[in-house]
């Protein structure tokens, strides 16, 4: 008789009747370096004839691996940020690869929730949330805010209990890689598990979030540019109205590098080209550099700062009378303290005009004046021949005496 290993990559033990001798005999004909193991829950011998009447569609995946890892996760009210299309992308789970580990990779991810079990009837549709797979090549940090990746591959994100992510990047020296993993709409709370299988061997990966690449929990807040204090940016102009952004107290209990996350809130899914430009501003006594201003949905600022000083975030859009939401994410290392109250910076940091403009010179008022003509003679003028003439003969007189 003929038997297949199959695996629930949930763990469950699906098959009953199991041929317990076959299964025995099967194993120990096999390599322990068998990417399904004995002892690994959820791996069972069928029987052909068994999976002919149980299954009804059969995926064939290729084991020649070096190397497979599985982890398990869940999109919580601080991890749950969707797909790319939204603001928020950046706080889902993800995974870091180098650049030599992007290389005939297989990606399968999968809910934790088998909904099976769940219908009543056998003609009911299953129903699971959208999720999907994303590689992105970072620029200079682990975290995925708009302006620090650029998409490499993604899968398609269906309503199906798992997908699938088949990665063989042509990948750049230094460059580090993420594997993000998301739902395709934000605020949607699961579990997941993610099977990697790889032709070469691989470290023991980790599944990071945004909220683990500092050492404390980050803290936010939510604010809205309006009429009364859309200034824009900081620019040298008599017109600036950059003083009117709000402004956000920030204090640190020691020194520490500080990343600031800057998103801008929409209430759907909305194109980019809909975006405004938006960086962040950082002012103390002794910092004011100006930020880079990008148009994205969401971009960070990475800035170590003093215990001693207090810091003024100003989020503020490339023009002024932009009006839109927005959220700001403050990560650190030492224990810090912001404050959500909207506020206006400190006259002694407000932005002053520095153009030199000339000094203005006031003219003399002109006065009119009414004058008596008065009848002055003629000038009589002679000409240039008569002149010389007359030089000549004078000379000539002076000669005679």
């Amino acid at each position: 008789e003929k038997f297949v290993v199959i695996h629930n990559p949930h763990g469950i033990n699906h098959v009953s009747n199991e041929n317990i001798p076959a299964r025995d005999a099967f194993f120990k004909s096999v390599s322990k370096s068998h990417p399904l193991w004995s002892n690994t829950s959820g791996t069972q011998l069928l029987a052909w004839s068994d999976l002919k009447q149980s299954c009804n569609r059969v995926q064939i995946c290729y084991l020649s691996v070096q190397s497979q890892q599985t982890l398990f996760g869940h999109w919580s009210s601080t991890t749950d940020g969707g797909c790319s299309n939204y603001a928020t992308f950046y706080r889902n789970p993800f995974i870091l690869l180098s650049s030599a580990s992007v290389k005939k990779l297989t990606v399968v991810l999968g809910h934790m929730v088998d909904q099976r079990h769940q219908r009543t009837a056998a003609d009911v549709k299953l129903n699971y949330a959208q999720i999907g797979i994303t590689v992105v090549q970072l620029k200079s940090h682990p975290i995925s805010t708009h302006d620090n990746y650029e998409v490499v591959c993604q899968s398609k994100f269906w309503n199906k209990r798992e997908v699938t992510l088949a990665i063989d990047v042509e990948s750049k020296q230094k460059q580090q890689y993420a594997i993000v993993l998301s739902t395709f709409y934000p605020n949607i709370h699961s579990s997941f598990w993610i099977q990697i299988f790889s032709q070469q061997s691989l470290a023991p990966l980790e599944l990071r979030t945004w909220t683990s690449a500092f050492q404390q929990t980050p803290q936010s807040l939510q604010g809205e540019w309006r009429r009364e204090n859309a200034g824009g940016r900081r620019v040298k102009s008599s017109a600036t109205t950059f003083n009117q952004n709000p402004a956000y107290l920030l204090t640190l209990s020691g020194a520490s590098a500080v990343r600031i996350i800057l998103q801008q809130l929409f209430e759907a899914d909305t194109p980019l080209a809909e975006h405004y430009p938006i960086g962040i501003y950082i002012v103390s006594k002794t910092f004011g550099e100006d930020p880079a201003f990008v148009r994205a949905r969401s971009v960070s600022r990475l800035v170590n700062l003093k215990s001693e000083e207090e810091y003024y975030i100003v989020p503020a859009c490339f023009e002024p009378n932009s009006f839109a939401k927005f959220a700001v994410d403050v990560l650190c290392d030492t224990p810090f303290t912001l404050d959500s109250m909207e506020r206006k910076l400190p006259i002694a940091l407000q932005f002053e005009n520095k153009v030199s403009t000339p000094p203005s010179t006031t003219r003399k008022p002109v006065t009119t004046t009414t004058t008596t003509r008065r009848d002055v003679p003629k000038r009589t003028t002679i000409s240039l021949a008569a002149a010389r003439m007359s030089t000549i003969a004078d000379e000539y007189s002076k000669m005679n005496d």
